[in-house]
C-alpha cells in the first residue's frame, strides 16, 4: 500500500465512524423584512438609531447648558444672580413678588407714607405678604390703616425753604445793581 497524503478536510473511512451529511450553512439575517439591511429591525438600522439619538440628545444637552450660561449672565447683570450658582426658581419668584411688592407700596404710597421709610421697616414689609400686590386699592388701605397704627411712618410736610419764603415776594430786578442794593433788597424780603 502507498502511502498518500490525505486531505485533512476529506472525511475519513472509518469502521468506526457513520458518514454525516453536510448540508451548506446559511448566514442568519435577523430582519423581518427579509435581505433589506434599511429594513426597521435590522441591526444596522438599529445602531444608526442609536447613533442618531445620541447626537440629539448631546445637541440637546449642549443648548440647555449655552442657555444656563445665558440666563446666569442675565440674572447676574441685572442683580439677581450675583454669585453665579444655579438659579433657584423659588428664591427667583419670592424676589419677584419681593419687588411687585415694593411697587405697589411705591404707587399706592404716595401721599399716605412715607414710603421709604416703609419699606425699610422689616415688621410693614413682613406685613406685605398676605396683601394682593397686583390690588392697588388692597395695598392702599394696607398703608393707611398701617400708617395709622404707626403715626412715625405719616407723611411730614417739607420745611419752608428760602426759595419758598421768598415766593410771594416781589423781587427788584437786580440789573445795575451793587452789593449794597443788593444787601438792601434781601433784607427787605428776607428780613
Amino acid at each position: 500500500m502507498v502511502d498518500t497524503p490525505q486531505d485533512p478536510q476529506a472525511p475519513q473511512d472509518d469502521e468506526n465512524t457513520t458518514p454525516v451529511e453536510q448540508t451548506p450553512t446559511e448566514p442568519v439575517n435577523d430582519d423581518q423584512e427579509g435581505e433589506n439591511p434599511d429594513a426597521a429591525g435590522s441591526k444596522a438600522k438599529v445602531l444608526e438609531d442609536l447613533a442618531k439619538e445620541r447626537r440629539d440628545r448631546k445637541a440637546a444637552q449642549t443648548l440647555a447648558q449655552e442657555n444656563d450660561a445665558k440666563l446666569t449672565a442675565v440674572l447676574t447683570a441685572l442683580g439677581i444672580n450675583t454669585d453665579g450658582d444655579k438659579v433657584d426658581p423659588d428664591k427667583l419668584a419670592t424676589d419677584l413678588q419681593s419687588q411687585r411688592a415694593e411697587n405697589a407700596v411705591l404707587r399706592a404710597g404716595n401721599g399716605i407714607a412715607d414710603v421709604d421709610a416703609l419699606l425699610d421697616s422689616r415688621a410693614f414689609t413682613d406685613s406685605l405678604r398676605d396683601i394682593d400686590s397686583s390690588d392697588r386699592d388692597a395695598v392702599k388701605a394696607h398703608i393707611t390703616e398701617y400708617v395709622t397704627a404707626h403715626p412715625r411712618f405719616a407723611v411730614t410736610p417739607q420745611a419752608h425753604g428760602v426759595r419758598d419764603a421768598a415766593a410771594g415776594a416781589d423781587p427788584a430786578p437786580l440789573v445795575g445793581s451793587s452789593a449794597q442794593q443788593f444787601a438792601k433788597w434781601s433784607a427787605e424780603n428776607f428780613g
